[in-house]
C-alpha cells in the first residue's frame, strides 16, 4: 500500500512539473527514470516473493510429511518397544525352558550313568554266570575223543600236577635240587597248556608262577607256602569253575543220541521218549488202581515191567561195560516183581501198592535221576546257551530261468597287494556278480561309477561294457551262471576256486533267484540242519569251517570255497576259537 501512495505522490508531482513548465523537465525525466527502477525492484521483490511463498509451501508439505513420518516413526517405536517386552517375555519363558531342559539333561546323564553303570555290572555278572553254568569253549574239544584219539588235555594235565606235587614233596624230603628240576618242569609244562585253549588265556596268569620260583629261591619256607598257595588258588579257580563241566561234557554220554528199541512196541524210540514212555506206565498203575480199573492198572504193569526189565540190556549198555549192581537190580526188580504179584490178587490191597510203587521211585527212579540228571541238563542248558547265528542277506535279485542245459558255476576270486588293479573297459556274453569280501571294488558303467565295499555286490549283464579299479588289500569272488552246455572262457581274468561238475538240478521253465546271504557263527555255533535246500555254493571269509555229514566231517579254511548237498542233512558249525564268517550263494525261486 504504501508503494501505492508512493506512486500517487510521484504522479501528483509530475502533474506539477509539467504545469512548472521546461524548468522541470529534466526533473521529471529522472523522475521518470526512478519510477522504472522501482518498477523493475518491484517485478523482482515478486518474484522473490514468490519463491519465497513456494518454499514456505514446500517446508509446510515438509513439515507436514515429517509429521507424518514422525507418528510413523512413533507408531514403529510402539511397535517395537511391544516386540521388545513380548521377546523380553518370550526370552525369560525360554530361558527357563533351558534351565528345565538342562536339568533334565542332567538328570538324564546321570541316569545314563548308571544304566552304564549297572549295564557294565551285568555284563560282568552275566560273564561270571556264563562262565560257571555256560558251555566249555568249543577249542578244547580238540583235546577230547572224539576229534582227539585220547583225553589229550586231562593227560597233560597230569603231566602239570606231577612236577607241582614232586616240588612240595621234594622240600619235605630236603631235596631242593629235585625240588628245582620239577619246578622248572611245572613251570615249561604251564607255559605249554596255557595255549592250549586261547578262550583260557586268562585263567593261566604268569605271577604266581614266577613268584613261586623266586620264593623256592630265596629258601624261606614261609614264602614258599604263601607262593604255592597262590598257584594252588589259580588251580582251584579253574577246576571249581570248569572241572565238573568236562566231567559232564566229555564223560558222560549224551542221552539226546541214544536210540532204543521199545520192546513193548517193536519201533526205535528216542531215549526221552523211551523215559516218557516207562514214566506214563508207571504213573497209570496207581491211577488206573485208584479209579477202580483194575484190569487197566494190571495192562499199565505189564507195559510198565517189559520196559523197566529191558533197561540193563537196551539202556544202560549204552554207557556202562559192567553189569548194574544199582537201580535196576535184582533188588529192585524182586520189587517189582512183588508189584504184580499184588495186582494179580482178586482185591489187590492199595496201600501195599501204593508202598511198592512208593519204593520202586525212590530206589531206582529218583536215585537214578539224581546221578544222571545233573550232567545231561548241564548239556541240555548249554545248547541253549550257545552264541545265536547272524545271517544277513546281502543280494536278491533276479536270476531268469535256466536254459534246457541248465547252469553251472563258474566261481573266480580277485586278490590285490599293496597296489591297486586295474582292468580295463570290456565286456562279457554272460551274466557275472562281484562281491566284495573285504576292501573295495568300483566299477564304471558309461559315466556312472559303481562303488562296491566289503558285503556288497553287483550284478553286469552280458555285453554290458564295464571297467574295474580293485583298491589295494582287496578281495573279490566274482561268478557266472553259465549254461552247462558251454565252457567257462577266460573267467574275466580272475583265479579259478570252484567250477561245478554238473548242472545244477533245477526247473528249465521255473524263473529263480540269486542270493547271497553273509552268515556268522561265533565259537562253538553249530546250525543242525541244512543251511538251505537250493543248490549253493559257499565261501569261507574269516575262521575255518566244519561241515559235519554223520559221522564224518571236513574243514574248510578262510579264502576257501565249499559246497553243500541237497541228499543229506549237514551239520555246520564253528569249532574254533574265533568268529566264524561265510558267504552263501544260493539259486532259489
Amino acid at each position: 500500500m504504501k508503494k501505492g501512495i508512493l506512486l500517487v505522490i510521484i504522479a501528483v508531482g509530475l502533474v506539477f512539473l509539467v504545469a512548472c513548465g521546461p524548468n522541470l523537465e529534466p526533473r521529471v525525466k529522472e523522475l521518470e527514470s526512478n519510477v522504472s527502477s522501482l518498477q523493475k525492484d518491484k517485478s523482482t521483490l515478486q518474484q522473490e516473493k514468490d519463491k519465497i511463498q513456494a518454499q514456505v509451501t514446500s517446508v509446510e508439505k515438509d513439515k507436514v510429511t515429517l509429521q507424518q513420518e514422525k507418528t510413523s516413526l512413533q507408531q514403529d517405536k510402539d511397535k517395537l518397544q511391544t516386540q521388545t517386552a513380548s521377546l523380553t517375555k518370550d526370552k525369560d519363558s525360554l530361558q527357563q525352558d533351558k534351565d528345565k531342559l538342562q536339568a533334565q539333561v542332567t538328570s538324564v546323564t546321570k541316569d545314563k550313568d548308571s544304566a552304564l553303570q549297572d549295564k557294565t555290572k551285568l555284563e560282568s555278572q552275566n560273564r561270571t554266570l556264563k562262565s560257571l553254568a555256560g558251555p566249555l569253549p568249543a577249542s578244547l574239544d580238540n583235546f577230547f575223543p572224539p576229534k582227539a584219539p585220547a583225553p589229550v588235555y586231562l593227560i597233560e594235565m597230569f603231566a602239570l600236577d606231577g612236577p607241582f606235587t614232586g616240588t612240595m614233596v621234594d622240600l619235605q624230603e630236603g631235596d631242593i635240587p629235585g625240588a628245582q628240576k620239577n619246578y622248572q618242569a611245572f613251570k615249561s609244562q604251564y607255559a605249554k597248556m596255557s595255549g592250549m585253549v586261547p578262550e583260557w588265556k586268562d585263567l593261566w596268569p604268569t605271577a604266581p608262577v614266577d613268584a613261586l620260583g623266586v620264593a623256592l629261591a630265596s629258601g624261606d619256607p614261609a614264602k614258599v607256602g604263601q607262593a604255592f598257595g597262590g598257584v594252588g588258588e589259580v588251580c582251584g579257580t579253574c577246576h571249581l569253575i570248569n572241572m565238573t563241566k568236562a566231567h559232564q561234557k566229555y564223560h558222560w554220554p549224551d542221552f539226546g543220541i541214544i536210540k532204543l528199541t521199545d520192546p513193548v512196541s517193536k519201533q526205535s524210540m528216542s531215549w526221552v521218549d523211551y523215559m516218557f514212555a516207562i514214566a506214563g506206565a508207571y504213573t497209570g498203575i496207581g491211577n488206573d488202581l485208584g479209579q477202580g480199573q483194575l484190569e487197566n492198572a494190571r495192562k499199565q504193569f505189564d507195559v510198565f515191567s517189559a520196559r523197566f526189565k529191558a533197561l540193563p540190556t537196551i539202556a544202560c549198555v549204552n554207557c556202562h561195560s559192567t553189569p548194574r549192581t544199582y537201580f535196576v537190580d535184582a533188588s529192585v526188580t524182586g520189587m517189582v516183581d512183588n508189584l504184580g504179584k499184588e495186582l494179580s490178587a482178586t482185591a489187590p490191597d492199595p496201600k501195599k501198592v501204593g508202598d511198592l510203587i512208593g519204593a520202586i521211585g525212590n530206589e531206582s527212579c529218583m536215585k537214578c535221576h539224581l546221578v544222571h540228571f545233573p550232567a545231561q541238563n548241564s548239556k541240555d542248558r548249554w545248547k541253549t546257551m550257545a552264541e545265536p547265528v547272524v545271517g544277513l542277506t546281502k543280494l536278491d535279485v533276479n536270476a531268469g530261468a535256466p536254459p534246457p542245459a541248465g547252469w553251472k558255476w563258474a566261481v573266480v576270486e580277485f586278490n590285490t597287494g599293496a597296489e591297486e588293479s586295474i582292468v580295463p573297459l570290456e565286456d562279457h556274453d554272460m551274466d557275472w556278480v562281484f562281491f566284495v569280501v573285504k576292501g573295495s571294488n568300483e566299477i564304471s558303467i558309461g559315466d556312472k561309477k559303481n562303488i562296491l565295499n566289503a558285503g556288497e555286490g553287483l550284478v553286469i549283464p552280458a555285453t554290458q561294457r564295464h571297467s574295474h579299479r580293485f583298491v589295494p588289500q582287496s578281495k573279490v569272488v566274482a561268478f557266472q551262471l553259465r549254461p552247462a552246455d558251454r565252457p567257462p572262457g577266460n573267467l574275466h581274468r580272475g583265479s579259478q576256486i570252484l567250477l561245478s561238475e554238473n548242472p545244477l538240478g533245477l526247473r528249465p521253465s521255473a524263473a529263480y533267484k540269486l542270493r547271497i546271504r553273509e552268515v556268522t557263527l561265533a565259537p562253538g555255533s553249530k546250525i543242525a540242519e541244512n543251511m538251505t535246500s537250493n543248490p549253493n555254493f559257499g565261501y569261507v571269509a574269516d575262521g575255518v569251517l566244519t561241515i559235519s555229514t554223520g559221522n564224518t566231517s571236513s574243514k574248510i579254511e578262510a579264502g576257501k570255497p565249499f559246497t553243500l548237498q541237497t541228499t543229506s542233512t549237514q551239520t555246520v558249525g564253528n569249532d574254533g576259537a574265533a568268529p566264524l564268517r561265510i558267504f552263501l550263494v544260493d539259486i532259489g525261486p
